[in-house]
């Protein structure tokens, strides 16, 4: 049996979807890297299980078992280990995570994210391309060595709209030509 994402529209297998809600926050259901193990050895992200780093109130008992005091009261600094094998089961950062946004998900869901994201790269003053769009690999900063400068300010022309000083060498021979009786 396939289960149906309505907010991304796609078809998952039921191993995709056990997977999940295997690794998953039980909470707020969904993926994330700072989990915080209980004495009873249930799981939840620490931001479901704290708020100013103070164990929220209603969490005094695991929300799966009710065992009581299953939680530290002050929010633990989760190791780089666990949050190491967070990433190789396949949770992952927004690569837009320098830019402000705090999104973890599943690998398998980072493109459908980045379509979404309010933190995408644009391009700045110092990139180089022909349209004003998101950023993308295939864009080129602009680099000062004498190697790149012919070709930087070739490209730059593209992009402003000016044609390349060739192209402008070639018209001009041939309007000469054209004239000639």
């Amino acid at each position: 049996m396939n289960k149906l994402n309505i907010d991304n529209i796609k078809i998952m297998s039921d191993s995709q979807v056990n997977y999940e809600m295997r690794f998953n926050c039980v909470i707020c259901m969904e993926p994330k890297l700072e989990m915080v193990y209980g004495h009873c050895q249930h799981r939840f992200c620490a931001d479901c299980l704290y708020i100013n780093s103070v164990l929220r109130e209603s969490m005094n008992k695991c929300p799966m078992c009710a065992r009581p005091n299953s939680f530290p009261l002050v929010r633990p600094k989760v190791s780089d280990d666990s949050i190491q094998m967070q990433k190789i089961i396949g949770i992952a950062e927004c690569p837009n995570k320098v830019l402000g946004c705090k999104h973890t998900m599943w690998e398998w869901e980072v493109e459908d994210h980045l379509r979404a994201c309010d933190y995408k790269k644009r391009c700045s003053g110092i990139m180089v391309c022909s349209y004003n769009q998101l950023y993308t690999p295939r864009h080129r900063i602009v680099l000062k060595s004498k190697s790149s400068e012919s070709k930087d300010r070739k490209k730059k022309k593209e992009v402003v709209g000016q044609q390349p000083r060739r192209s402008v060498r070639l018209m001009r021979r041939a309007a000469q030509r054209s004239q000639q009786p």
